[in-house]
């Protein structure tokens, strides 16, 4: 999903509707999401996307704008950093099960 949000192209979700990119598609209004295993709604969904083809274009410039602005290396590096912080401060907090045993039997 993130390459084609980054080709400036909308996305044909077929997956579950409380995905992850599921919900990106439908709050940023990138594309389009349908369940996995229903032939019919899939169906109904192309003609939909074909009688709405005008759509298109402004989709793909907000798939783009997205990618550009959310989904750069800076932000997922962002991103990956404040993960190991919060791990490392809450490590501080709570120590695994066998340090505190250790710490138990350290001389004073």
């Amino acid at each position: 999903a993130y390459n084609l949000m980054a080709a400036g192209k909308p996305i044909l979700g077929i997956l579950e509707k409380e995905s992850e990119i599921a919900r990106m598609i439908t709050e940023n209004e990138i594309g389009w999401q349908t369940m996995p295993c229903d032939a019919k709604s899939l169906i109904d969904l192309i003609e939909l996307i074909y009688s709405r083809r005008n759509e298109i274009p402004a989709m793909s410039s907000r798939a783009r704008k997205l990618a550009e602005t959310e989904f750069t290396l800076e932000k997922a590096v962002e991103k990956y950093i404040k993960v190991l912080e919060l791990r490392t401060a809450s490590s501080h907090l709570n120590p695994k099960p066998e340090e505190k045993c250790l710490s138990a039997r350290l001389p004073s």
